[in-house]
């Protein structure tokens, strides 16, 4: 079993209970049903890491771009700076389907992929490519967020090899890629499959309603790549755009 190198989330408590960080390679599922503040976490490891150095690579699933930068901004990050230093990327999936709504809107069907012929995996690809060969001198973050609707909207056995290209890339370029998945949205088997596709795995389980905008749960590793970490569940919060976790085991 090897020593990892591990790379400081930003957030003490976290890597506390990480055992002092993301190791780095690897590839990080952040698993947790809807609303249960895993964007906001993958959101502030990626600042943090911008700000100590790492490149950052995100693929904007879930929300467009724009409101991912707006986040950024949020959390005190010059998306600007980064940006125009190439050190910050985006992928802008989301915006892709919208438009691809717009152009079949009035042919658009039930049950047909927004993206089903606007997404292409090999675009995907080069565009990742390009990134990580441009800065592979540099520590590297590749943030997904979310993977689940990539799963909706295209044919499983492509998303998985898409997924696995990723996780090869991880280990060329020395890098961590984390993965946000809504759980309870696919078939079990699927879960499953994602399950054991990452190296780590960190979920959190929500036990507000959201209502008054607070959330708050159980956060808990299940596993990371060959380090030792704290066990059990750990209180945690999401309070003004900001993910809270107390390294103090105990459950809400």
């Amino acid at each position: 079993m090897g020593v990892n190198v591990l790379e400081s989330t930003g957030i003490e408590d976290m890597d506390k209970i990480l055992g002092g960080g993301l190791p780095r390679p690897s590839t990080i599922g952040l698993l947790g049903p809807l609303g249960s503040g895993k964007s906001i976490l993958s959101r502030e490891i990626a600042a943090n890491m911008l700000k100590a150095g790492n490149a950052v690579n995100v693929y904007a699933i879930d929300q467009s771009a724009d409101e991912i930068r707006h986040s950024l901004r949020s959390m005190d990050v010059n998306v600007e700076k980064y940006e125009e230093e190439g050190t910050l990327f985006f992928m802008d999936i989301f915006s892709r389907g919208v438009e691809k709504m717009k152009e079949s809107y009035t042919k658009f069907e039930p049950g047909s992929s927004v993206l089903q012929s606007g997404l292409q995996f090999s675009d995907l690809i080069e565009m990742g490519r390009e990134f990580t060969l441009k800065n592979l001198k540099k520590k590297q973050l590749g943030l997904m967020d979310s993977i689940t609707p990539l799963f909706l909207m295209s044919d499983v056995k492509e998303v998985f090899h898409y997924c696995q290209t990723l996780k090869y890339a991880t280990r060329f370029a020395n890098a961590i890629g984390i993965a946000v998945h809504h759980t309870g949205v696919l078939e079990q088997k699927l879960e499953n499959a994602l399950f054991g596709f990452a190296d780590g795995i960190i979920e959190l389980e929500k036990s507000s309603d959201i209502s008054g905008w607070q959330i708050y749960g159980n956060l808990k590793v299940i596993r990371m790549l060959n380090q030792k970490f704290l066990r059990g569940k750990f209180y945690y919060e999401v309070k003004n755009d900001r993910f809270n976790v107390s390294a103090v085991a105990g459950i809400v």
